[in-house]
């Protein structure tokens, strides 16, 4: 079992929230720096559209099987 290095690779989501684009998901950060700004500089989130599922997707450059995924939520208090 190995794990898979996600930066930089191509990202994409359903519409995007406040500027809060698909490539943040895998940029490295769990956190926002210590400034205190609570802004889109530092994660990512699709858009919600009632009714319509809201996705985040990755291409991983070629077929994998994956056996197990972990996600990590923001490390701010609005995430």
């Amino acid at each position: 079992m190995f794990s898979i290095p996600l930066f930089d690779k191509s990202t994409n989501q359903t519409g995007t929230y406040d500027g809060f684009t698909s490539d943040k998901a895998v940029d490295g950060r769990l956190y926002y720096p210590t400034d205190d700004q609570n802004d889109q500089r530092y994660c990512a989130h699709p858009l919600n559209v009632k009714g319509q599922p809201a996705e985040w997707w990755i291409d991983l450059g070629e077929m994998y099987k994956i056996h197990s995924v972990t996600l990590y939520n923001t490390g701010n208090p609005g995430g």
